[in-house]
C-alpha cells in the first residue's frame, strides 16, 4: 500500500473552510483545486445551501480506494473463516512445497 495514504485527521471535511457554494467554485475552479491539493482535505460544494458533490485530490482517491480494496479483502477473509473455507499451516506449506518440487 502506498505511504501517502491519509490519517483520519487529514482527510477531514473543516465544515468552517471547506464548504463552497458552486457559483464560488465555478469563479475560480483552479485556486479551489490548489486549495485541495496543499490541504489534502476535501472541498464539499453546495448548491441551493445543500452539499452536492465534493472534490478531492488525486491521491486522495487513490487512499480511499486502496482502503476500500483492503477492507473488502477483510471482509472476503472473515467470509472464508466464518464458512470454513480455509487451510491449516501445515496443509499450506505442504502445498507451496509441493509446487517447488515440480
Amino acid at each position: 500500500m502506498n505511504a501517502s495514504i491519509l490519517t483520519r485527521q487529514q482527510g477531514q471535511i473543516n465544515l468552517l473552510e471547506d464548504l463552497c457554494p458552486l457559483s464560488d467554485f465555478r469563479a475560480d475552479t483552479a485556486g479551489m483545486i490548489s486549495k485541495v491539493r496543499e490541504s489534502c482535505r476535501p472541498l464539499a460544494l453546495t448548491q441551493h445551501g445543500k452539499c452536492t458533490a465534493v472534490v478531492i485530490s488525486t491521491e486522495s482517491y487513490q487512499a480511499l480506494i486502496e482502503k476500500l480494496g483492503l477492507l473488502e479483502d477483510i471482509i472476503l477473509g472473515q467470509h472464508d473463516v466464518i464458512n470454513g473455507d480455509v487451510f491449516d499451516h501445515a496443509d499450506v506449506k505442504k502445498r507451496i512445497l509441493s509446487r517447488f518440487k515440480k
